[in-house]
């Protein structure tokens, strides 16, 4: 036993220090570190006590100014009897203290847990906007996936709620108490100092996962956060006017997307000469005879040259940025879409990452499916797919059998199939305003701030989510499980099939549902089919096409009975 002065801000025990003494501060004040919070200890505090002997404390102990404690061995929990009979005239202070410093402790860790949660909450919104941020700032977006798979700190302090209520009305009523039942003597008040000692225990522990909690949190998303921090600054900074290095030069984009595209001189001067033309309009949304004209000329042009571009990508090395925003949007242009819209489309295509899930996919990722033979080619507008398609043909004599089968593993063919139906027809009714219609991307039709419109992977999955809480059995497709060794052993069984969405290079006002199976696999996702940017509201719009796909998967399941 001994008595310790301690001088201002002189640390008494530190976090991790092995417990082996009871100290009961005799004068001053202690500030007793819970993670970023602070709880202030008085004179009757007995220090260490909410640890067992040998353990470490999960606090660290300051002297807040000039303090005297005096110290006891503490080997067993019996020591924190002997103390309390030693100092019988002050047993009633110390009990009572140890009340107050148990309703205060837990408080802290309250207020330690809302700030986590806070803190979780803002990582995981500016995750939501991350895309957002890097089309702004004009960079390229990184894979910071794995910071949505960080679990979130808990609800609630893991406390039984009894003891939480026992220990806030004692510690009201502490006036009453020490008066009247503390004065009881040794015994009355070692049970309940024991008592409050194994509630903050309990408080101490659950305050050192949280704390465990954040300083893994701070270590796994150190650098989506320094990402962030930097991405708003660059932003930030081109807001104040201040130059900063983000989008290339963007004059003469037409002239690099033709030349990329390697077309024959007649083409390239019937681009340039028809889009001349098209910049010359004051109105280019004008709905004249004249200027419907020269967008049906141009939309006809358009898709053999998506065609011719999107094969030169397939085994370039690297692809130029206004090809890129071509294939992604239908940009052409700087003039038509101005140089604030461009520099948004640069930015949106710089942070643009393909989908991991597979679901949410560019008209040029979807084409690149196609060609590649991943997924079959979509139905016509006679509800033919490629496979009837190629056999109507040759019933009809247009081509032979030979050519029929060397078709059905063309990727070309199959490329040429799906432009023609499901990117032509999709092209003009995601669109919307069928008269007036202009499959390259102009500043005219941006009806709704860009950053607003994105049909970002993060907003449709949130759809799809709100669709799946509503209807949880929407994407799923019966089917049946028969077991090779015994055929008679059989279980139906259901799976999710999510949807394709295929997101269209326009700023349209529709979504919709192309078809509803692949073909004749009823257990193939349905294809729909959005704006890449969509100035309607997207709750309707995947509500009407969500209804649409379970109408038609009815009448699919029902087949002849469906009448």
């Amino acid at each position: 036993m001994a008595k310790k002065v301690w001088a201002k801000n002189q640390m008494i025990h530190q976090a991790g220090d092995r417990i082996q003494t009871l100290d009961i501060l005799l004068k001053g004040s202690v500030k007793m570190q819970v993670g970023s919070k602070v709880v202030m200890l008085s004179a009757g505090t007995i220090i260490g006590l909410a640890g067992l002997p040998g353990e470490c404390f999960v606090h660290s102990y300051q002297a807040e100014e000039d303090c005297v404690t005096f110290e006891y061995p503490y080997q067993t929990l019996e020591d924190i009897e002997k103390l309390l009979h030693v100092n019988m005239k002050i047993a009633p202070m110390l009990t009572s203290q140890t009340v107050s410093n148990a309703v205060s402790i837990y408080q802290a860790g309250l207020r330690l847990l809302r700030d986590c949660r806070e803190e979780y909450q803002a990582v995981m919104d500016d995750l939501k906007g991350y895309a957002m941020l890097c089309a702004k700032a004009g960079v390229q977006a990184q894979d910071f996936s794995y910071v949505r798979q960080i679990a979130p700190p808990p609800d609630e302090a893991n406390v039984p709620h009894w003891q939480i209520g026992f220990f806030d009305t004692i510690g009201r009523y502490d006036g009453t108490l020490r008066g009247d039942i503390y004065m009881l003597g040794a015994e009355v008040c070692t049970g309940f100092t024991m008592f409050a000692a194994e509630y903050t225990r309990i408080l101490e522990r659950s305050q050192k996962e949280i704390l465990d909690y954040l300083e893994g949190f701070h270590r796994q998303t150190t650098g989506f956060r320094m990402a962030v921090t930097a991405l708003k600054a660059k932003i930030s900074a081109v807001a104040s006017g201040v130059r900063v290095d983000s989008m290339p030069s963007m004059q003469d984009s037409m002239n690099r997307i033709l030349f990329f595209a390697d077309l024959p001189k007649e083409e390239a001067d019937a681009w340039k000469n028809m889009m001349k033309v098209y910049k010359s309009y004051k109105d280019r949304s004008d709905g004249s005879d004249e200027m419907r004209a020269l967008r049906r000329k141009i939309a006809n042009a358009f898709y053999p040259l998506y065609k011719r571009i999107f094969l030169k990508t397939i085994d370039a090395f690297d692809i130029p940025p206004e090809v890129r925003m071509f294939l992604y949007f239908g940009y052409l242009d700087e003039d038509i879409c101005g140089e604030d819209v461009t520099r948004q489309l640069y930015g949106f295509m710089m942070a643009y990452q393909p989908d991991p899930k597979d679901h949410v996919v560019t008209m040029y990722e979807w084409l690149k499916k196609i060609y590649k033979m991943e997924v079959d080619p979509s139905r016509n507008e006679f509800d033919l797919d490629y496979i009837a398609y190629l056999r109507d043909a040759r019933q009809n004599g247009e081509i032979d059998a030979s050519e029929e089968m060397r078709l059905k593993d063309d990727p070309e063919g199959r490329l040429d199939f799906e432009i023609k139906n499901l990117f032509t027809l999709g092209n003009r009714m995601t669109f919307g305003r069928i008269t007036s219609f202009f499959p390259v991307f102009d500043s005219c039709n941006v009806l709704l701030p860009l950053d607003k419109a994105y049909c970002s992977q993060q907003r449709i999955y949130e759809e799809l989510d709100r669709i799946r809480s509503l209807d949880f059995q929407c994407f799923y497709r019966p089917e049946s499980y028969v077991d090779r060794i015994n055929p008679a052993l059989r279980l139906d069984v259901h799976h999710e099939r999510l949807p394709y969405i295929i997101l269209f290079p326009n700023v349209g006002t529709r979504g919709v549902l192309y078809q509803e199976i692949e073909g004749k696999k009823r257990n193939s996702p349905a294809r729909m089919l959005v704006s890449m940017f969509h100035t309607e509201n997207l709750e309707d719009t995947f509500t009407r096409i969500c209804g649409e796909f379970r109408w038609e998967m009815c009448k699919t399941e029902q087949g002849v009975h469906w009448n």
